[in-house]
Formats: structure tokens, C-alpha cells, sequence
């Protein structure tokens, strides 16, 4: 019984807690993002307007069809769009100050891949655009 109630234990703590494993990325402001429960977040130096835009013309660039943008705050935004194939894509844009930001890209079915390729697109687009 004491096994059955610490295997419950161990097995409840990796689900609401879940792993984080660090990925490397192409972004000057930190080489290391974080991959935890479906989401990668990292550091990209600029502004979030600067971040946002990059982030935006990322999406169009792969041909995603952004749904809903959230810019009120000019501190954080949040861009949401669909893959081709009707996944849906989250970007979460925050300032965290020095010209840095914290953007996570989260994509319906928690593929890391995917999510590498589309933060490392954005860091691009920003050391491309003079961002960095």
C-alpha cells in the first residue's frame, strides 16, 4: 500500500509540475530557452514592440493565419495564430527590462521542434532587423 500511495505521489508531482529540459537557441540575449509543459521561453534582446513585430512577420512568413493579438499592455503581448494544418500557435512577449524580453511559443500538441523553429525564427528576424 505505502509503494502504491508514493508511485501516486511521484506521478501527481511530474504532471502538475512536469520537466523542464533547457534547448539551445540562436538568440544573442541568452543561448539557452527553457522547454516546460508544452512551452519554450527565452530571452531576445529588444523592445516588445520590436519583438512583436519580428514575431508577427514570423507567423506571415510561414504562412500561419494570426486569429487574435493581445497589445494593450505595452509591456506584454500576445500573438495567437493557426498552422496550416489548424494547430494553433501562442506567442507571449514580456518585457523583463535592459532592452530585454522573455518570449514563449507554445504550439496545440507540445511540439518542441516546432516551437525551437519558431523562437529561433523571431530571434533572427530581430538581429536581422538591427533589433539586437
Amino acid at each position: 500500500m505505502k509503494k502504491i500511495f508514493l508511485l501516486s505521489a511521484i506521478s501527481a508531482s511530474l504532471l502538475v509540475f512536469g520537466c523542464k529540459t533547457q534547448i539551445n537557441v540562436e538568440s544573442a540575449a541568452s543561448n539557452v530557452a527553457v522547454y516546460q509543459m508544452g512551452e519554450l521561453t527565452g530571452k531576445i534582446n529588444g523592445s516588445v514592440a520590436k519583438v512583436f513585430a519580428a514575431a508577427s512577420a514570423t507567423l506571415d512568413d510561414r504562412g500561419y493565419m494570426r486569429t487574435g493579438e493581445i497589445t494593450k499592455n505595452p509591456l506584454k503581448n500576445k500573438i495567437r495564430a493557426r498552422m496550416p494544418d489548424d494547430r494553433r500557435v501562442d506567442v507571449s512577449i514580456k518585457d523583463i527590462g535592459n532592452n530585454m524580453v522573455e518570449v514563449s511559443v507554445s504550439v496545440s500538441d507540445s511540439e518542441l521542434y516546432v516551437c525551437q523553429s519558431i523562437f529561433n525564427a523571431i530571434a533572427s528576424k530581430c538581429r536581422d532587423s538591427g533589433v539586437y
